[in-house]
């Protein structure tokens, strides 16, 4: 009796934490707060589509073209764009092009390569020539016939569904990279890269847009990696479990809600 009355009063000592400085509460709060905005932007807001990679080669192609002064193009605005902004960019640029022919042959068929690229975020009644190698291969007569249609229905992502507003496009993610180098005639180095993922993009009415690209990286080579879990510069974290080889994710996800001079972004990228 004594040690249960012992216990009592120690558990009086310490004084009861208000539920509203719990933690998971707190956690609750600030996520219900923040779909309540997603949801209250949905009602009032047209969204963004998803933005478009910064490694992905119409950046380039656009840079080139802007610098050109002759040829009068606005440059677009803050980067990353969005799908839909970078269309309406290449949709300019063949316009003008159709006026006055400015473009090479080759700068033509890159246009043409990208429009086809982003013919999702065009209008309609704007139709792109080109004719892709995966349609190619799908009118082949080996494939012809009995490959289900939504493979590779659009010609562009493995998987894509358009119904009404929704929008859904995904891709798996394979690449092989190596770099063999010779410093001297005793010296050689090799270094390979294997990365696997999935990438998926799209609209979900026309109020909220998704994007998502997880992927797992594997690298080995000549060189001895350090055992356990550490960060290495432009990788981030790592996992080595052997001096050979060392494992590290890349994500990037988020959804997005907004307009043109208004957008909310909540994720990671």
């Amino acid at each position: 009796m004594k040690k249960k009355a012992f216990q009592i009063n120690r558990l009086r000592f310490f004084p009861k934490i208000p539920k509203v400085y719990s933690t998971s509460k707190v956690g609750h709060t600030f996520f219900s707060v923040i779909l309540i905005v997603i949801f209250f932007l949905c009602t009032i807001l047209h969204a963004q589509s998803p933005f478009v990679p910064l490694n992905h080669r119409v950046y380039s192609f656009i840079e080139r073209l802007s610098a050109r002064k002759s040829l009068a193009l606005t440059p677009p605005g803050s980067l990353p764009l969005s799908r839909k902004a970078a269309a309406e960019y290449l949709k300019k640029i063949f316009q003008k092009n159709a006026a006055s022919e400015f473009l090479t042959e080759e700068e033509k068929d890159e246009l043409n390569y990208l429009l086809f690229q982003f013919q999702d975020d065009l209008p309609n009644n704007f139709s792109v020539n080109h004719n892709s190698r995966i349609d190619k291969i799908k009118n082949w007569r080996l494939f012809s016939g009995w490959l289900p249609k939504w493979i590779y229905g659009n010609g562009r992502n493995l998987f894509s569904w358009k119904d009404g507003e929704v929008q859904i496009f995904g891709d798996p993610v394979f690449r092989y990279r190596t770099l063999n180098s010779v410093w001297n005639s005793d010296v050689r180095t090799e270094h390979h890269h294997f990365t696997n993922g999935i990438r998926a993009y799209g609209c979900l009415t026309n109020y909220l847009s998704f994007f998502f690209d997880f992927r797992d990286n594997k690298e080995w080579g000549t060189q001895k990696y350090r055992l356990g879990n550490y960060t290495l510069p432009r990788l981030g974290f790592v996992r080595a479990t052997s001096p050979d080889y060392i494992y590290h994710d890349e994500t990037e996800a988020y959804i997005r809600a907004g307009n043109r001079k208004f957008q909310v972004t909540f994720g990671k990228f």
